[in-house]
């Protein structure tokens, strides 16, 4: 009888299993007051008769195979490897193939282009029959955000779409650093993630773009027509070194434009074009900047209040001496940064990256120092990372946030929410002090300070 009972047990079980598997993609649950667009998708989600292939065709229109081998090797499971290789009729090659170069060399194999795999992805998607929003649920697990699949559907110009198309065509061929720079980084504005033909014309997105790029000195001093990079003042070295876009551009606000610094940083790829030097680290920063605004961790296009990062428990950071430098701007922020500061953001560790939205949502990357493993159907795609993902609220004015863990899989990590309280952003947009609570451990100080848009997110 006992036997019995286990055995019907262990089939209950089973049973359960089978139809966890089989559940239908959905939103991960997040803190109330969470949005980021996914209130207005849902909406015009409800009544459409969209089918998955429409989503799918929309969202990779005009792709380039490069997009659609690095997704179909990061994004689908196994099983949805295994329907598209029978779809492309790839005879088994396509799920056999471990890396993206694999990839590619199966599909041209067989002289099978990126829209062959958009069309078989939209017919592998209609055979699950998933509603409309079932459907754009399938794509936010799998790194693109809310707003990014509404604007698709809606058919608005989709600018990042075409700069990784124009990334991956100049590529091929063989275009220099300089070439790429204009095109990633002077004709593409993060501000509303559109193509800008004439440049952008936004001194803080420039000066961004080249303190990612790491140019040299001779770059900043040219452009404020010095003739040599020790003419730079004491101040304006203290600031490229910090690295704050916008504490930068105010410093420079006056003294150049943002035409001047173009032409200078052109003059600069120019140079490493002709040395055959360059091209690799611009194109790859172009390529990750042609999709801050549509994957999951989104920190470019419309209302983003900022990027912060720091370090994440451990020494009391320099709290009261971030909060002095708070209105400070330029010359008086040089002068006011302290060693206490910069070796607090210098520290190595766990860190917590952290984005904030104007409509109050907030998500957040906090890294650990054991790697965990993630299925492709999360934003992170397949394989190992230090990184756990959160959504959740934050409000400078209400001086708290809330985040909760998502997409964390089989992932049992120890950190699966957090609170902070006391939060304060400083006038001049630098830092974000806080104390971080969670359930059976002691508050914690954290200081995060403000960094690039265009940061990794994986």
């Amino acid at each position: 009888m006992l036997r019995s009972l286990s055995a019907l047990v262990a089939l209950a079980l089973f049973g359960l299993c089978i139809r966890a598997q089989d559940l239908p993609p959905s939103f991960p649950n997040s803190p109330v007051g969470f949005d980021e667009g996914k209130a207005a998708l849902l909406e015009s989600l409800a009544d459409s008769r969209l089918d998955p292939s429409d989503v799918v065709e929309r969202l990779f229109e005009d792709a380039s195979m490069d997009e659609m081998c690095a997704f179909v090797q990061a994004q689908l499971l196994s099983d949805e490897v295994k329907a598209l290789d029978t779809l492309l009729d790839c005879k088994g090659e396509l799920a056999r193939a471990e890396d993206v170069a694999a990839l590619r060399k199966v599909l041209e194999s067989r002289k099978l282009r990126a829209q062959s795999v958009v069309t078989a992805l939209g017919k592998m998607l209609d055979k699950r029959e998933l509603t409309p929003s079932q459907t754009a649920a399938w794509f936010y697990s799998r790194n693109f955000n809310a707003r990014c699949i509404a604007g698709a559907l809606d058919r608005q110009s989709n600018g990042a779409r075409e700069l990784l198309a124009d990334l991956a065509a100049m590529n091929a061929r063989k275009k220099g650093a300089d070439e790429l720079f204009q095109r990633a980084f002077w004709e593409f504005d993060l501000r509303d993630s559109t193509r800008m033909a004439g440049g952008h014309y936004d001194l803080a997105q420039l000066v961004e773009s080249l303190l990612e790029l790491g140019v040299d000195s001779g770059v900043w001093a040219k452009a404020q027509n010095l003739r040599e990079a020790k003419d730079l003042s004491v101040e304006q070295r203290a600031l490229i070194a910090w690295g704050d876009a916008v504490l930068l551009a105010a410093a420079f606000d006056g003294r150049t434009s943002e035409r001047d610094l173009v032409e200078a940083a052109l003059d600069h790829f120019r140079r490493l074009a002709r040395q055959g030097q360059g091209s690799e680290a611009v194109l790859a920063a172009g390529v990750r900047r042609a999709g801050i605004s549509t994957r999951w961790f989104r920190t470019g296009g419309p209302g983003v209040v900022g990027v912060y990062e720091g370090p994440w428990g451990g020494a009391s950071p320099p709290t009261q001496s971030a909060l002095e430098l708070g209105a400070a701007m330029g010359d008086e922020f040089a002068q006011g940064l302290n060693e206490a500061i910069k070796a607090h953001f210098a520290r190595t560790g766990r860190r917590l990256r952290m984005v904030l939205y104007e409509d109050g949502s907030a998500r957040a990357m906090l890294n650990l120092e054991t790697p965990l493993v993630y299925a492709a159907d999360t934003p992170l795609g397949r394989g190992q990372s230090n990184w756990i993902l959160f959504e959740g609220r934050a409000s400078a004015k209400g001086k708290s946030a809330l985040l909760s863990l998502v997409f964390s899989g089989n992932n049992r990590p120890a950190v699966t929410e957090f609170e902070l309280s006391a939060l304060t952003l400083t006038t001049n947009g630098v830092f974000l002090a806080a104390t971080v609570e969670r359930a059976g451990t002691k508050p914690e100080e954290l200081l995060l300070r403000r960094v690039g848009r265009n940061c990794p997110a994986r």
